[in-house]
């Protein structure tokens, strides 16, 4: 089961999106003088998901003289790396040789040559991820408006000249609608989600998802008020994505600062390198750095307060202030620290040389970020107002088409719709989600909570149109 994992990890396009994470881990170590063993034993333990499992692989192959030392054991991993994860491999063989360097320059030249290649590789595997939405999205568009459209105006059509014998069967057009539609589209969206390179871990749905579950006793009352199923259908998700929108108002925009406020920290890493350069000592620069940017400003009065409260316990004044950050960023800022008690020069050009590795990969993914929103903004945009506008007007149509049929109009074509649409803007808000570099539960739910009462509204409103 391990060398499964181990094989699934290597084989991963999620692999590359780490690469650069896994250099920067391996430049704190090897660029202050450290050995490759101590690097890979911090990968091993405090890595990313994927490359943890391959580093706690070669950490256990060394210690149990599967492989003679690290490098043995570490080479014969990047050896087996498929073609698609090259630029990984390549990366992680030039921080081998870094180690084997003889000046203090040579190996930073090395680090930085692959830490290159580790960014490199990434902006590859996104730009071919992204040239290759065109073909799923178009057949997800296909599949889910343009076949439920055929299946609700054209076959009564048929039924009308007398091509069907009967009319069309309730129960078969709900089950290719409501199961088989939704199946195909799912599976599609899987195996686009699967390529993606710079799809973090999953977070699961949380508070946003329990508080979308309203969505059920909101329909059932509507229903009971009512007796309209598909008013009560898209009424209730409307009221329950609304309901999530109004619960998460402040903890979206308590992490929209979180958010700006670390990605401010990646220039205050800068700033402590100039100060740490200059003299400053490795607290007095922390703060004075973060004080000075705005975004970052409560973390510095926390962080001066943890110092105090921690008595002088600089790392855990540093994991309790700026824990909110993701843990890379603590990291990188206890290594400066760590770097600093031997030298305050050292240690200000470590911080310059991994804060420009975070902008450098920053950079990176925001523009793989840029290249997937114009596909996501028109997804989006179909699910929200161009399939219910599309889905309401064959509704409004087959009503006239059936009266001139002979058909009698039981309700069920609405309610079927009613329900797929919901089903829709869930497919969708997943598919968008997932595309989203940010990706999380939240994200997802969040999502379909702003499409859905837009797309409820365009529904009925469409429904409501007599000709």
């Amino acid at each position: 089961m391990e060398k499964d994992s181990v094989k699934k990890a290597c084989q991963s396009p999620r692999l590359l999106n780490e690469g650069p994470d896994v250099i920067g881990r391996m430049t704190s170590v090897l660029g202050r003088g450290g050995s490759l063993d101590t690097a890979v034993r911090d990968v091993a333990l405090n890595g990313p998901e994927l490359s943890k499992t391959i580093f706690g692989r070669i950490v256990e192959d060394a210690d149990t003289r599967v492989a003679p030392d690290m490098a043995s054991a570490l080479y014969a991993i990047i050896s087996s790396l498929p073609e698609c994860n090259t630029a990984y491999g390549t990366a992680l063989r030039l921080s081998m040789s870094a180690e084997r360097s003889k000046t203090q320059k040579e190996r930073s030249e090395i680090l930085k040559e692959a830490s290159e290649i580790a960014l490199n590789g990434l902006r590859e595997s996104g730009r071919t991820f992204c040239s290759s939405l065109n073909t799923p999205c178009m057949v997800i568009f296909g599949l889910g408006i343009m076949v439920p459209m055929v299946l609700m105006s054209v076959l009564p059509m048929m039924g009308m000249s007398g091509l069907f014998q009967s009319a069309m069967d309730t129960r078969m057009v709900s089950v290719v609608t409501l199961i088989l539609i939704p199946a195909a589209v799912i599976s599609i969206i899987v195996t686009v989600s699967g390529k993606n390179p710079v799809k973090p871990q999953g977070k699961g749905f949380g508070y946003s998802g329990l508080v979308l579950l309203s969505a059920i006793p909101a329909a059932i009352a509507i229903y009971y008020q009512t007796g309209d199923a598909p008013l009560s259908i898209c009424l209730g998700a409307g009221a329950g994505g609304i309901f999530t929108i109004l619960a998460d108002y402040r903890g979206r925009k308590g992490r929209g600062r979180t958010y700006t406020a670390e990605r401010r920290l990646q220039d205050c890493i800068f700033e402590i390198g100039y100060r740490l350069m200059a003299g400053t000592g490795f607290e007095e620069a922390l703060y004075g750095s973060t004080y000075d940017a705005k975004e970052c400003r409560p973390y510095a009065v926390l962080f001066r307060n943890e110092m105090d409260i921690c008595r002088g316990d600089v790392e855990q004044a540093i994991k309790s202030a700026f824990g909110t950050f993701s843990s890379e960023t603590v990291r990188i800022l206890t290594d400066i620290y760590r770097i600093s008690l031997r030298d305050l020069t050292d240690a200000g050009k470590m911080a310059e040389s991994l804060g420009r590795q975070l902008k450098d990969r920053e950079s990176v993914r925001r523009s793989i970020r840029n290249e997937l929103k114009s596909m996501t903004d028109t997804m989006y945009g179909t699910a929200t107002v161009f399939a219910p506008l599309v889905l309401g007007l064959s509704v409004t149509i087959l009503g006239p088409m059936r009266a001139m049929a002979g058909m009698a109009d039981d309700g069920s074509t609405t309610l079927i719709l009613s329900v797929y649409l919901v089903e829709l803007c869930a497919i969708i808000a997943v598919l968008v989600s997932g595309l989203d570099t940010r990706n999380n539960g939240s994200t997802a739910a969040g999502r379909f909570a702003c499409m859905m009462p837009v797309a409820a509204m365009v529904f009925m409103a469409m429904l409501h149109i007599s000709l």
